[in-house]
């Protein structure tokens, strides 16, 4: 599911299939989404940008190292940036997953 540069609009088949694969409800994958599109106009996230935005779940301490190590593991094709699946992805099992996952 390539949601780069060219993939700006969430299609209702993409919201569902996250909806499948995510602990987030349609309404609230939109809404990263939109957030993702304003905070991320060209639909990459860096790693920076991803550490900036974990800071925001962690606001009494640093989790930089923590970060950098989620978006390693969740940069699915190792290019260096995160599209919004693997975004969602992510904050999903770091937010709401279990010990396993």
């Amino acid at each position: 599911m390539r949601m780069g540069k060219a993939h700006s609009k969430l299609s209702a088949e993409q919201i569902k299939t996250l909806a499948t694969q995510t602990y987030f409800t349609e309404k609230e994958i939109k809404q990263w989404h939109k957030g993702f599109k304003r905070d991320c106009p060209n639909g990459l996230l860096t790693e920076v940008g991803f550490q900036k935005i974990y800071k925001q779940f962690f606001p009494q301490g640093d989790p930089s190292d923590f970060a950098s190590f989620i978006f390693k593991v969740f940069d699915e094709n190792k290019d260096g940036a995160i599209e919004f699946h693997e975004f969602v992805r992510a904050l999903s099992i770091t937010s709401r997953g279990t010990l396993e996952e």
